[in-house]
């Protein structure tokens, strides 16, 4: 499992170890709006803060659907209502029911922070970071994302309200920013009953911290920032371009199951072309084994052939035994340092022997006689070179005419 998560100035990955836990994996190319380049084949994508916008309700009811009706009305408010489309931006929850009221809050993906989604792989699983971590109760909790401070606030150990700052570092401006937010959920009948303020991150000047304590009147905590954890129910977002990007691989799966079909089609009339080949090959072959068996039955043939072949030593020049001498001395120039010391001329087999200045020599002059072209009918059998005492090599080369028909008398 790979978690794509935004970090304190870059997108950072985060890998699954074998005990369940997120280890950190290096980071990911950002483009200069602060998207990732890519998502690096992660199959959870946690989208940042200012990508979100939080909107809790307390609804004067326990039913679950006049508490739908109710946050739906008061996204349309806020006008924050958006066409759902082929995906989902919008997700509500219930945080807390009492006295036949209900707590609820509905995250809404910003869609102009989701102009393009990034390519590199379709992610399985979209969050909120707030949903990544576990938050500490009844707090205001603090930390950078991708440069800049933003803000959660817990009820208990949910997070009831988050936002973005325009800060990149806690200042009393920011402090200042957010006693507005927390005014607001006041007004919203929602108080915050805060106990800490918790840091989990050293981008605080002095006189920030110290507005913090004064604004608040809670202790101000700074802690590390933990590791993210998937929350145990998934969330159901999925933004529009994925819910087309995965719309368009349906149709290329589909296509290619087309393509396979249409293989196994193609596959099948191939197959039923061959075996009507096969059968005509074989017919074929059966009315050639009827024609040799007539040519046998009718006789002669054979005989009339092997006399002709007899013929070809005195029709054609080129099997005189003069003239098969002139193929095999030809090679022997001066600079070849080999000499003739026999030659056997037989009507189906030549033998040259000789001797030559030194093996490779021999040997050259054996390979000679293999390659002539004047020489192809015959079939050579060479024997390795021999060092005779005076110095010189011995050889012999023994051709046996390919085809050679023996002659009956």
């Amino acid at each position: 499992m790979t978690l794509l998560c935004p970090g304190e100035e870059a997108w950072e990955l985060w890998k699954q170890g074998p005990t369940g836990g997120f280890q950190p994996a290096g980071t990911a190319p950002m483009e200069p709006d602060g998207t990732p380049s890519s998502v690096m084949g992660a199959r959870v994508f946690a989208f940042p803060v200012r990508a979100a916008f939080a909107v809790p309700l307390w609804v004067p009811s326990v039913d679950a659907e006049a508490v739908a009706g109710a946050l739906d009305i008061q996204l349309e408010k806020l006008n924050l209502k958006t066409e759902e489309g082929g995906g989902r931006l919008v997700q509500q929850q219930t945080l807390e029911q009492t006295d036949g009221q209900t707590l609820a809050l509905a995250i809404v993906l910003n869609e102009r922070q989701l102009k393009s989604f990034p390519g590199g792989g379709i992610p399985d699983q979209f969050e909120v970071t707030p949903s990544l971590f576990d938050l500490p109760e009844n707090s205001l909790i603090l930390w950078r994302e991708l440069g800049k401070v933003v803000a959660v606030v817990t009820r208990r150990d949910r997070p009831v309200h988050f936002q973005s700052l325009g800060a990149h570092v806690v200042t009393q401006a920011a402090v200042h920013e957010l006693e507005l937010v927390l005014m607001q959920l006041d007004m919203q009948g929602m108080d915050a009953g805060l106990e800490n303020v918790v840091l989990w991150t050293d981008s605080v000047d002095s006189e920030g911290e110290a507005a913090l304590r004064e604004a608040f009147g809670v202790p101000v905590v700074h802690r590390k920032k933990p590791a993210p954890e998937l929350p145990e129910v998934a969330a159901a977002f999925l933004p529009r371009q994925v819910a087309e990007a995965r719309i368009a691989a349906a149709e290329r799966q589909r296509t290619r199951r087309l393509l396979a079909v249409a293989a196994l089609v193609y596959l099948a009339v191939a197959g039923a072309y061959g075996f009507f080949a096969g059968r005509d090959i074989m017919a074929a072959q059966a009315l050639k084994t009827q024609r040799n068996a007539l040519e046998s039955i009718a006789g002669g043939v054979d005989g009339e052939r092997a006399r002709w072949l007899a013929m070809l030593e005195v029709t054609h020049a080129d099997r005189y035994p003069l003239e098969r001498f002139y193929q095999v001395a030809k090679t022997l120039e001066e600079g070849s340092q080999v000499r003739l010391t026999k030659f056997t001329f037989e009507p189906n087999k030549l033998v040259v022997a000789g001797e030559a200045e030194n093996v490779p020599r021999a040997i050259n002059y054996q390979n000679s006689l293999s390659r002539d072209p004047g020489l192809a009918d015959y079939e050579w059998d060479k024997t390795a070179p021999r060092g005779e005492k005076n110095g010189f090599a011995s050889f012999q080369v023994v051709g046996t005419l390919k085809n050679a028909i023996s002659v009956q008398p």
